[in-house]
């Protein structure tokens, strides 16, 4: 069992963003999309709420985020409820709580792109983070641990870029930590010891094969 109650939902407490992403880079790309104060933005995989709160108070915006685990939405939901733009965030289950839209941006971190027709505006963008393959063929540990890239899924792309070697070091130097961490909290637990595993695995994975596999943010246009 473990002590937090936030569950599993710990190893992400040490990162401001439940993906390898810097501020600098979300910065750039919501910029590249035009997100300007007062539109509408739709997070698709809000995780620990990062991305919306740091969208909110950058921008100015409104941001509905969806985030299907319970203990990360709920650890999304704390982290929201003590920022100064909580007002401007709402978290839920499922897109079916909220509404349909169109979105000014939709941002699908760690997330497959969705079926954009309708739920973008008419000059709305997708802001795209994801694990790419740099080249192929690809060593069956690489291809076991991430899917391919497809460059056109998710419209035209506007914008790219791509996490540098020193952004990826700092974002699983900290998960390390919060593995360590939480391992010491955590009893016989089969769940547990499954994702601390995964973690551990895509950690080495992107270390050791850093010339095969690289995390990209790139926006896009409807197609």
């Amino acid at each position: 069992m473990v002590t937090s109650r936030f569950g599993w939902a710990d190893l992400y407490r040490g990162n401001r963003f439940s993906f390898p992403v810097s501020e600098r880079a979300l910065l750039e790309g919501a910029t590249a999309a035009g997100l300007a104060p007062g539109m509408t933005v739709l997070d698709l995989r809000a995780g620990t709420g990062g991305v919306a709160i740091f969208l909110a108070e950058e921008f100015h915006v409104y941001v509905r985020g969806v985030e299907r685990a319970p203990n990360l939405r709920a650890l999304a939901q704390e982290r929201v409820s003590h920022s100064a733009v909580g007002r401007r965030i709402r978290l839920c289950a499922s897109r079916a709580d909220l509404a349909a839209g169109p979105y000014d941006l939709v941002c699908a971190l760690g997330a497959e792109p969705p079926q954009l027709e309708g739920l973008l505006g008419r000059n709305g963008r997708l802001l795209l983070g994801r694990a790419v393959r740099r080249r192929t063929p690809v060593p069956d540990r690489v291809r076991d641990v991430f899917a391919p890239a497809e460059p056109s899924k998710g419209g035209d792309v506007l914008w790219r870029r791509e996490a540098s070697p020193l952004e990826l070091e700092r974002y699983f130097g900290m998960q390390e930590r919060a593995l360590r961490q939480w391992s010491g909290r955590v009893r016989k637990d089969d769940d547990a010891t499954c994702l601390a595993a995964r973690a551990r695995r895509a950690i080495e994975t992107f270390r050791s094969h850093g010339s095969y596999v690289a995390w990209e943010l790139s926006v896009r246009a409807p197609a």
